[in-house]
């Protein structure tokens, strides 16, 4: 009850006349209405630089090779994705087949700003070479610019997009994308005459500041032959949270890996020191599955997943987590029961310390050390009828050893 509510509270602030543009291919039926409350212009949240440097690389799970970046919009950055996916299918399909459809989308984020999502689809054999050539390419144009014969072609292009009847639908969506965000469209008459002022150098200029702000992901195994080009941290920059710790059920009391938990946030803390951090002000969401897992994010792309049946106490680590980020939960629906993990071995005691656990393991794996000697020693006491005398505690006494063995 309590999530259709906030269902519906966000839907009241964000389904107004003042948020919503109607396109339609034709004129609008007479019987038409809209009846849509007014309320709030909802702004696009800015975006932030997360990362220390920037060009800069990561690991991904998938095949393919990708980037993104930042950009300011103008004619300037449509041109050049225009240019360096041209380049890139000639490269990759036409020249060397080893890609099917490279792709770069201008991708319009807020009023200023533009991302820039370069795919470029490789054959699985040949990853690294389209790393390569992806790589040179971005260099290529940040240094000369496109060819004459690039430039000439897209300014054919655009011209024909912006004066072209087939085209007016899809200026139509742009023009319906940019009421959203400012407001305001631009005449025709306008992008015409930027498109008649832009220049290969203006290109060029927008072609560096792409090649610095770039973020790269490889598949493994992927490298990038140009050294400015960083790997992006792994794990949280900074110190973890200081709080109460949750140790991983079945860890030896003096395990060093823990999940930290103070009113700040949720820190992983490996044994190596790495750590990856969540702070609850700057959560931007987490998962909830009704069986208690939890996947937090925090503003730098790192995560921090809680399974409670993998941590001792886990539903208070659960609860306290809750607590902290209950403004950016997002309810997941439930899991089969194979996906919920379970602890490779036997649960240890509750208060997060193994050694009152491994204390009794000792202790019952002495009791059974001496009912065997006990044994041997009546074996030694009665030789002409010890059999029963011997054979009891022996077995009793070995039973108890191998019951504290497995307990430790």
């Amino acid at each position: 009850e309590g999530e259709t509510q906030e269902l519906f509270r966000y839907m009241a602030g964000a389904f107004t006349r003042d948020n919503a543009v109607l396109l339609l291919s034709g004129p609008p039926p007479d019987d038409l209405r809209l009846t849509l409350p007014r309320g709030r212009r909802v702004p696009v949240e800015p975006l932030q630089d997360v990362l220390p440097t920037t060009p800069s690389w990561f690991r991904h799970g998938f095949s393919d090779v990708i980037a993104v970046a930042p950009v300011r919009r103008s004619p300037a950055a449509v041109a050049y994705s225009y240019c360096l996916q041209a380049e890139l299918v000639a490269a990759l399909r036409f020249d060397l087949g080893v890609a099917y459809s490279p792709q770069v989308t201008y991708d319009p984020y807020d009023v200023d700003t533009a991302l820039l999502i370069l795919s470029t689809d490789p054959h699985p054999e040949h990853v690294q070479k389209v790393a390569d050539v992806l790589g040179d390419l971005v260099r290529s144009l940040a240094a000369t610019g496109p060819t004459e014969e690039r430039f000439d072609e897209y300014v054919a292009v655009a011209r024909r997009s912006l004066s072209s009847s087939e085209a007016a639908m899809g200026r139509a969506h742009s023009e319906a994308l940019e009421l959203l965000m400012s407001g305001t469209v631009t005449p025709l008459e306008v992008h015409l005459t930027e498109l008649g002022a832009l220049t290969r150098n203006d290109i060029r200029d927008v072609a560096a500041v792409v090649r610095a702000r770039l973020v790269y992901g490889l598949p493994a195994d992927t490298d990038l032959r140009d050294e400015s080009v960083v790997a992006a941290p792994e794990w949280s920059l900074g110190s973890p949270v200081a709080g109460r710790r949750f140790t991983p059920v079945g860890a030896a009391w003096d395990d060093p890996t823990a999940m930290v938990s103070s009113p700040l946030g949720i820190s992983l803390v490996r044994p190596d020191g790495h750590h990856a951090t969540v702070l609850y002000d700057t959560c931007k969401a987490m998962l909830a599955w009704p069986d208690g897992a939890r996947r937090l994010y925090a503003v730098d792309g790192i995560s921090v997943v809680i399974e409670p049946t993998l941590w001792q106490d886990g539903r208070d680590l659960v609860s306290a987590v809750d607590k902290g980020a209950s403004a950016v939960l997002v309810p997941m629906p439930p899991r089969a029961d194979e996906d919920i993990p379970t602890p490779s071995g036997p649960a240890a005691p509750g208060d997060g310390d193994r050694r009152p656990r491994r204390l009794g393991s000792l202790l019952l794996m002495g009791a059974g050390i001496c009912l065997i000697v006990l044994g041997v020693v009546s074996g030694l006491e009665s030789p002409g009828g010890g059999g029963l005398n011997r054979a009891v505690p022996i077995a009793s006494g070995l039973s108890i050893f191998l019951w504290g063995l497995a307990r430790d």
